[in-house]
């Protein structure tokens, strides 16, 4: 081969990407949120396929300026590092290694 890209390998590249980033793996579902003044328990159900769940916050909407603050393997998470009066707005993402899915 000549190292010049055809159009079905481009193709195929653009599935790879499509495939990579919707993943074969579910998105975690059901998650409770229960707050007191000093922290945030989060619980979601377990993802069958999943090795880690991504931890996501943001303090300014629902919809953008999301950071991850932490890992961990098991469903569940408490957030300790919180100020008062503010607003935290949380999304986990389930990933298996490969693949992510939010």
């Amino acid at each position: 081969m000549n190292g010049n890209k055809t159009g079905n390998d481009l193709a195929n590249v653009d599935k790879l990407r499509f495939s990579d980033w919707y993943g074969y793996i579910a998105a975690p579902l059901n998650l409770t949120i229960l707050a007191d003044s000093s922290s945030v328990s989060l619980d979601w159900d377990t993802v069958a396929t999943a090795a880690d769940y991504l931890i996501f916050r943001s303090e300014t909407d629902p919809y953008s300026g999301f950071a991850k603050i932490d890992s961990t393997s098991t469903v569940g998470f408490i957030d300790n590092d919180l100020l008062p009066g503010n607003k935290y707005f949380y999304h986990i993402v389930a990933r298996n290694g490969l693949i992510t899915k939010h």
